[in-house]
This record gives structure tokens, sequence and C-alpha cells, in this order.
């Protein structure tokens, strides 16, 4: 049916929880429709929790878990699509049955530098449920810390206290393409999840490597040095979802966080890593990632490698909570969409940014779409506040196409941008 799609002007894409359809202007040809490869039937999310605890990859709780142990939970925040809410109380259940009560479980937010959950979040987050039967704890990057080492690399790991002195430690996450460390879940539980602020800075400052790129794992700084900050946490577990184009869990990889994980990431490509040639303007959505601006720039990370120098990254988000008002007084405050690449990047290590960690993080978006155009359709941030920003607005998708300039144009849409990781044609695998 996709390709079916793929041979007319008229498409789709997701905005939030709508579906918008579009037709392309005239002389513009649609080359590529980026959508997973046929994805499995839906399954039992319930069930497929439940029978990955019970087969897990290379560990296993039966062997690690003893009377009386404490056990803490580190999950990710409201920022990233993990139904914890579904996996948790299973996860509780089975560490009951194996002797652990409520009483000696903690769970941890792994909040790395984004700032603290309310109640009413870590109500819609983790459930009602899971708040009313364990300890929950929002993680702080400044305080509480515990010091392990440094890593190979140099990083001082500094990892939060509950976590470093607990007997067991289980990490809950979902794995998708991320923008430097290759991809979320797995080690990145605990770096950046529940690290100390120095920690994070050092781990980051290898986002400027060539190798710190979207979908790859070997040979990525960002990404080994975090295997090795989990290994010195001793992260002896990982729960790692994988979800479907509609935010249901479609598999779960439990058992050794780097096994496991990997073994995840492999799934993860089978359906999602898709191939597209080079194109004059792609179109991008950021579901399911679209809670923020900048969280939903993960979508155009990947657009980035097949649009054309020259060409334009038209960026569809609903950004329900807007553009972060730090993140906006830095970049607009600071003019920093005015710097080229060399001068921000100097601006970054010079310390000239009030927070670091955002500075490379908006460092690697601007080396990315270097030389491209980026349109942000959304209702969801004033134009005015976009354009402060150094980005162009659009109030939908026809105005962005009038925008781009094109008379003739090849094009390509990601409907799911989020989830798509996209490779140039012709290009190996990681």
């Amino acid at each position: 049916m996709e390709r079916l799609r793929a041979l007319k002007a008229e498409t789709f894409i997701k905005y939030g929880g709508r579906t918008l359809s579009f037709t392309l202007p005239k002389g513009w040809r649609l080359v590529k429709v980026a959508v997973p490869r046929e994805e499995p039937k839906a399954v039992d999310e319930l069930e497929a929790v439940k029978s990955s605890l019970q087969n897990p990859v290379s560990a296993s709780l039966q062997n690690m878990v003893f009377q009386g142990a404490r056990v803490t939970i580190i999950v990710d925040d409201k920022t990233r699509p993990t139904p914890t809410h579904k996996i948790l109380p299973i996860l509780l259940d089975k560490l009951n049955s194996l002797g652990v009560s409520d009483r000696n479980i903690k769970i941890v937010v792994a909040l790395g530098l984004h700032s603290e959950n309310s109640w009413e979040e870590l109500e819609r987050k983790l459930g009602g449920e899971v708040l009313s039967r364990v300890e929950v704890y929002n993680h702080n990057p400044n305080s509480n810390l515990s010091y392990l080492g440094e890593t190979s690399r140099g990083t001082p790991v500094y990892v939060n206290r509950h976590v470093v002195e607990a007997d067991v430690r289980i990490g809950v996450g979902s794995i998708s393409p991320h923008p430097a460390a290759g991809y979320s879940g797995g080690p990145k539980i605990i770096l950046p999840g529940v690290s100390g602020k120095t920690t994070i800075y050092k781990n980051h400052s290898f986002f400027r490597e060539p190798s710190a790129v979207i979908g790859k794992l070997e040979g990525n700084p960002v990404f080994l040095d975090e295997v090795e900050a989990a290994r010195m946490a001793r992260l002896d577990f990982i729960v790692n979802t994988i979800l479907d184009s509609s935010g249901r869990i479609m598999k779960v990889f439990s058992g050794d966080p780097v096994e496991a994980f990997r073994r995840g990431v492999s799934f993860f490509k089978g359906i999602y890593q898709v191939s597209a040639p080079a194109v004059d303007v792609s179109i991008v959505s950021s579901y399911p990632v679209d809670i923020d601006l900048f969280q939903s720039f993960k979508a155009a990370f990947a657009a980035s490698l097949t649009t054309r120098r020259g060409g334009v990254i038209i960026l569809v988000s609903p950004c329900s909570e807007g553009v972060r008002k730090e993140h906006y007084e830095t970049v607009a405050g600071l003019g920093l969409h005015k710097l080229n690449c060399e001068e921000l990047y100097r601006a970054v290590e010079e310390g000239k940014l009030p927070d670091y960690v955002f500075g490379l993080g908006y460092y690697k978006l601007r080396k990315m779409i270097e030389g491209k155009r980026m349109i942000v359709v959304t209702d969801g941030i004033p134009g005015r506040k976009l354009g402060e920003m150094g980005f162009e607005h659009a109030k939908n998708i026809e105005e962005a196409f009038e925008m781009a300039g094109f008379r003739e144009a090849e094009v390509l849409v990601a409907p799911y941008g989020a989830k798509i990781l996209l490779k140039p044609e012709g290009e190996g695998g990681d």
C-alpha cells in the first residue's frame, strides 16, 4: 500500500495523534515514502513484557535477585515515549515473586539534566498503582551522587546514590535512533540518565567526534563511554521496548544491558532502517518524539543525511510544550543562530553558554543541517519565537511548500520521522 502511495503526489504525515493528508505542488516528484518495513502484527503488550522477563538475553533476574535484596529500578522521564506504566506493575510483581518486597524497591527517574517531573507527570508516566507501591525519586545531577572513578576516555563517573547503593539495578527504557549516541536505550539509562552534571558534560563533549552520529554504535565514543559508565555503576539488567508506529509495545528485550540492547538494536534496524536517495526536500514528522522543539529536532537528524546541500527539511511537529524557556533565551538572547558552526563550537567550549550540554546538542543540530534550510510546521510555537532562534515557521504544510521556493524538486516523506533511521543509498550499515 505504501509503495502505491509513493507513486502519487498525495501522501500523509503524522502530526501528534493526528494524520494529515496533503498533495505535493506541481513539479515536485515524490521519490520516497520512508515508512517501516512491515511491522509485526499487534501483540498483547503485557504478555510481551512477561515473556521477555521469562526469556531474557544473557542475564536472568532469578540468578541475581535474592530474598530481601535492595532493588533500584531506573526509568526514563516524560520526554521519552516508553509506556512505563505498562511495564512496572509486571516487573514489581516479578520481583515480589523472587522474594523482594515493595518496601525494598526504589524507582529513580532518569532525568539527566532535564527538569523534575511533577507528581501529576509521574502519575501519567508510571501509573497510580506504582506510585502507591514503591518510593519514587527524581534524579538530581547536582547532589546525592557517588564517585566511581573515570572511564578510559577520562569521564569522571558520578552516579545517583540510590542506584549505587542498591544490590540490584534495573534500567527500563526504549530503543530508537539518537543523534549522537547512535541509539537511545541500553546504557543511556545510567549516562546521562542518573549521572552527575560533570559526568554528562564530559560524555557530551564527544558529540563533535565524526563517529558520534545517529544509528552508529561501533566506534562511537559517546556510546562506548556510556557502556563503560554503566558497567562501573553495575547496571545489572535492562527492560527495553521497541514501539510500533502507533506507540504500542511491539517487542521487549530484557537481560544483559549490552547484549539485550544490541539484540534490540538489530531488531529495530530490521524494521525501521530505510535506504533513501538524496532529495531536495525532506518532509518529516517528529512523531512520536514531539513534546517540545528540541526533542522534535531528533527527526531532522536522520533527514539531514539524505537532504542535498541547498535543500530544505520541513519538520512537522505539534511541539505541545513549545520550547523550553531556557533554550529559547540561550539561542535568541545570545544570538547563537547568527554564528557559524565553528564560532558556535568555540562559544560552547569557552563556557559562554549557560548550559554546556544544550550548547553541544544545538551545535550538533546546526552542524547536521549546515547548508540546508529548516522550516518548522507547528501551532505550538509562535513564528516570532522560531524566527528569533533562526528557524523558519509555517502555519501548515502548504505554506511550507511555498516557502521552500522550489519549482521542481525530488521529495522524501517520513510520516514517522523520529522512528525511521534513514541511510543514504549505497551506504553500508553499522
